[in-house]
């Protein structure tokens, strides 16, 4: 659909003619709208704070009210974005189509019609052009932040306003086809787990479920150990990223019970004699941090000590529905781990866990239909993440 819409595009977006274009100063291109409100005091009933933006995303999806905070907040017109002035990295600006408030961690911008189409200026903030330069000026370690003074003195190039209305009619139409595809996704999402919650309901006589259910600790259908590093971390002779091994910590395991293509480290030959070795096939399941997270390895690799591998199963169990059985446990156990700010499950309280199993057959059946749903989940998003890679690379095209 995407293909289709760039194919019919009144100009080649391969070959820009950029001659014509002019460079502007930010502060010619958006004003910086610093209206003061304190929340107690207004009648307005919409509040945006960074954690209600999505990265990379123009919509405001989420809200609050401006009885969930304190201290000085930003006035917001419709038409104005919202642009998360602190960690610009996350990519966080979306265009408020209300009358509200935000953070004062954001900045309230306000295109420029005389320079910039206020359809196109969304986009533009998205480019990698805007979003770069926005990383370069942060200052801070911590919590890296633009200063205002600072971006309103770069110079961005922008196209003629006569072709501006274009480019913004078109990525609008692209963006509705991206937006069409988080719809499929949320509403696939939702069916598939309401339909998962049937599989694993607790009633154990419906028609979802063979009548015999037998409940066991973790420890009685399975063995498992603890990932390991060599010690101290950090240590040069311990990493090799041309010829290395693949170390999988938490953040490398996906939230499709996969894990990612590219793990962020690789280990040396020496490193990974004194690390645990994970084949492929494997199941893995972190217990500290994103406590839950798992996956059936696609490779052979290492872990770490956050992650817990099965090495062997004491009873005849499908392991595709065995993963789903955990993943369903670790959701409930979540809330009560240990730790206020680190989470941690540990090895031996696993192993006291209880779980319902039902006979092969069942965890057969019941693994079939898991891998279905998988399936056409992975299809999904593989449309999503195509319709998503377009639209950046169109971005960037037009804004580069």
């Amino acid at each position: 659909m995407i293909e289709e819409l760039i194919i019919k595009a009144p100009f080649d977006l391969k070959q820009i003619d950029k001659s014509d274009w002019q460079t502007f100063r930010f502060d010619q291109i958006a004003l910086n709208i610093s209206e003061r409100v304190e929340p107690q005091k207004t009648d307005l009933d919409m509040y945006v704070g960074l954690e209600h933006l999505d990265s990379e995303s123009i919509y405001i999806k989420r809200w609050g009210t401006p009885s969930d905070v304190e201290g000085t907040k930003l006035k917001v017109y419709p038409g104005d974005v919202i642009f998360g002035k602190r960690r610009a990295y996350q990519r966080k600006a979306a265009l408020a189509t209300f009358e509200g408030i935000c953070s004062a961690h954001a900045m309230v911008l306000r295109p420029n019609p005389k320079v910039i189409e206020p359809d196109l200026f969304p986009f533009f903030l998205h480019s990698d052009a805007f979003m770069h330069r926005a990383v370069n000026i942060s200052v801070g370690s911590l919590s890296p932040t633009i200063n205002w003074k600072t971006l309103a003195v770069q110079e961005f190039l922008l196209p003629p306003k006569e072709q501006q209305a274009k480019l913004a009619e078109l990525l609008w139409a692209v963006n509705e086809v991206v937006e069409r595809d988080k719809e499929l996704k949320s509403g696939f999402d939702l069916v598939r787990t309401c339909f998962i919650e049937k599989l694993f309901t607790n009633t154990r006589h419906d028609k979802y479920h063979s009548p015999k259910w037998t409940q066991y600790k973790i420890e009685e259908l399975a063995e498992f150990r603890r990932g390991s590093f060599p010690q101290p971390y950090g240590l040069p002779e311990w990493y090799d990223d041309k010829n290395g091994f693949p170390f999988v910590q938490v953040y490398d395991i996906d939230f499709n019970m996969r894990l990612k293509e590219r793990t962020k480290f690789k280990i040396s030959k020496k490193a990974a004699e004194n690390s645990v070795f994970v084949p492929e096939g494997s199941l893995i399941i972190s217990i500290q941090g994103s406590i839950g997270r798992l996956a059936i390895t696609q490779y052979d690799a290492y872990v770490d000590r956050t992650v817990l591998i099965f090495t062997k199963y004491l009873i005849e169990i499908n392991q595709i529905f065995f993963a789903h059985i955990l993943f369903r446990l670790f959701e409930e156990k979540e809330k009560s781990a240990r730790g206020a700010t680190i989470k941690t499950i540990t090895k031996e309280e696993l192993s006291k866990f209880t779980v319902a199993i039902p006979e092969i057959e069942e965890q057969n059946r019941i693994a079939r239909t898991l891998e279905k749903l998988s399936n056409t989940s992975d299809q999904i998003i593989g449309k999503l993440n195509c319709s998503l890679a377009l639209q950046r690379s169109l971005i960037n095209q037009i804004f580069s």
